[in-house]
């Protein structure tokens, strides 16, 4: 080496000597015929190693079991004040053969014996390759103070891959972008680990980069060797970024016979044919469920189940969604699982659902009561449940049921929504002819708490018509008809029209029919035959006329309408009402 105003110069004046870099760090090396290199001899640390005093880089996995054998026995022949030491150069050969087992146990020994051990660096490393390669949590080796080189970094996102996601949404996705770019920053280390130790970290360590990693982060994986361990991810990466072969290295893996590399490229493949619609929702949903047990074994099940339940949302199968979902929190609990967004969406997908067989609404009922017990406090998801509950009795035809899930409905519903449930549930009463209970659902009359409708109106039409037809069904016809007094919408009129034929009022039918019939025939006038519905109501307020003996309204309705009755098959009674036939109707009915 000789110096220079730049710096110094390197002559390679001998040929046992080289000037060698190892990732971004320089060295002169041995690489005479009887010399071992000091790369090959792992006595270089990699680019960005750690102080914390742990050497993981390795022999053949034979010298590292050698290594293993060696210091278990230096370990159990320690004397009382090396015994640590020996214990912790067993833990770091165990870790350089991928032990976890080992690692943990013989930490647990030592630090039973010397607690104060657990403040030293190596030992701290040696906890975290221990709860990394054991899939342990452990949050209290998160600490900053555990390093800031890119190897520490590393090893603080290995950890914190290890610790459950906590939150939904965009909080997810910090989180483990987060993890992700601690991990990036000293992935390049691992290429200097030992091979099991290496094998063991860097396909999971990549692929995490590959899922949750900025597009920085996963430049990262290019400046790694293509190996085995890094195919995976780098075909997971192609698919995140939507380059044109990311299919085709997906299904080449698929077909992988790593029982840890197919079920996790077949799971990127299915989310990816999901994402670009190229099959079916419903049926990337079913084959992503036949694929359970191997997606359990890579340790990808709850990934998988979400993206089952997102492939049925997706196809509209919200059957088999919430089936999903409750196979899910048998597995994961009900906290967290699978996510209150999923859950809403499935429960409106549920209450809106049209065109249900009685079949499915059968096994849809059970799957639907135990929906209702997962988040029990939140009114929204209660209520979309209620509802789809409810439209799953009326199509199996039982109302005691449908009016018990209405009612309860009832309990947090306001405004226009509120009254809709109520009338439909004081219909059914009824119909079961329950009058206790239409009286008991029906809102007390007390039109001051009650907005003004247009027109004058204390109450809506609906409730009006409910109250009138309880009175009815009580026989007090002249409370019934009291309530609709004023009313001129058109049901109102025709139930006015009931009631008073039900009296045998005939003057008050005629009159409550009437507009009903002006209304009608305003729009048909140029028609060239009358609809059923208001030749109905031609014969009845000519029956109702007749009847009341209203000469006037018969000539009317035979001037209006005789020539288009002519026409229908009520001809012949038609003619018989307003006076073309000798018979005619008494006063009395």
């Amino acid at each position: 080496m000789r110096p220079s105003l730049m710096g110094l110069v390197i002559a390679a004046d001998a040929d046992a000597i080289e000037f060698r870099q190892n990732g971004k760090q320089f060295f002169l090396d041995r690489v005479g015929p009887t010399d071992t290199p000091l790369l090959a001899g792992g006595k270089v640390a990699a680019y960005g190693a750690s102080d914390a005093g742990v050497a993981l880089a390795g022999s053949p996995p034979e010298d590292l079991r050698e290594s293993v054998r060696r210091a278990q026995i230096a370990a159990a022949m320690a004397s009382a004040g090396q015994r640590f030491d020996a214990r912790i150069r067993l833990a770091q050969a165990a870790a350089r053969l991928a032990n976890g087992a080992l690692v943990s146990q013989v930490l647990q020994v030592a630090l039973e014996d010397q607690p104060e051990g657990s403040t030293r660096k190596d030992v701290r490393r040696l906890r975290q390759i221990s709860a990394v390669l054991n899939g342990r949590a452990d949050p209290s080796l998160l600490s900053e103070e555990e390093g800031v080189t890119p190897e520490d970094q590393f090893w603080r996102g290995m950890v914190r891959a290890q610790l459950p996601i906590t939150g939904e949404g965009l909080d997810v996705d910090v989180q483990r972008t987060r993890t992700a770019k601690l991990i990036a920053a000293g992935l390049p280390s691992v290429s200097g680990y030992s091979q099991p130790l290496r094998h063991r970290l860097l396909p999971v360590a990549a692929e995490w980069v590959a899922r949750y990693g900025t597009a920085k982060d996963r430049g990262v994986l290019l400046s790694l060797p293509s190996v085995p361990e890094t195919v995976l991810a780098r075909a997971l990466t192609a698919a995140e970024t939507d380059a044109l072969d990311a299919r085709g290295e997906l299904e080449t893996l698929a077909h992988d016979p790593s029982p840890m590399v197919w079920p996790v490229a077949s799971e990127a493949a299915l989310r990816f044919d999901l994402e670009k619609d190229a099959s079916p929702a419903k049926a990337i949903g079913e084959r992503v469920d036949g694929l359970m047990p191997a997606f359990r074994m890579a340790g990808r099940e709850r990934e998988a189940r979400l993206l089952s339940i997102d492939a049925f949302i997706k196809g509209k199968e919200w059957r088999a969604a919430q089936q999903g979902v409750q196979d899910g929190q048998a597995v994961y609990g009900k906290a967290g699982f699978p996510g209150h967004d999923r859950l809403l969406v499935i429960a409106r997908g549920f209450a809106e659902q049209k065109d249900i067989e009685a079949k499915s609404a059968l096994a849809e009922v059970e799957l639907l009561k135990a929906a209702m017990t997962m988040e029990p406090n939140d009114p929204t998801l209660q209520a979309y449940f209620l509802k789809a509950l409810e439209r799953r009795y009326a199509v199996l035809g039982l109302p005691d049921a449908q009016r018990t899930v209405l009612r309860g409905l009832l309990q947090n519903q306001q405004g226009p929504e509120h009254q809709d449930t109520m009338v439909k549930l004081v219909r059914l009463d009824l119909d079961a002819n329950d009058l206790s209970a239409a009286l008991h659902d029906l809102p007390a009359e007390n039109p001051a708490d009650v907005s003004v409708l247009p027109g004058g109106q204390p109450e809506a039409l609906e409730v009006s018509m409910l109250r009138a037809e309880v009175a009815r069904e009580q026989h007090d016809l002249p409370r019934a008809a009291r309530y609709l007094i004023g009313r001129t919408e058109t049901q109102a009129l025709k139930m006015r029209a009931q009631l008073m034929e039900q009296a045998k009022d005939w003057v008050g039918a005629v009159s409550a029919l009437k507009p009903v019939i002006d209304a009608a025939w305003t729009g048909r006038k140029e028609a060239s035959a009358l609809s059923p519905d208001l030749e109905a109501l031609v014969l009845e307020l000519a029956g109702d006329a007749s009847r009341a003996h209203d000469d006037t309204t018969l000539a009317t309705l035979k001037g209006h309408y005789g020539s288009l009755m002519e026409r229908s098959a009520s001809a012949g009674v038609f003619k018989l009402l307003v006076g073309e036939s000798s018979a005619k109707f008494p006063a009395g009915g």
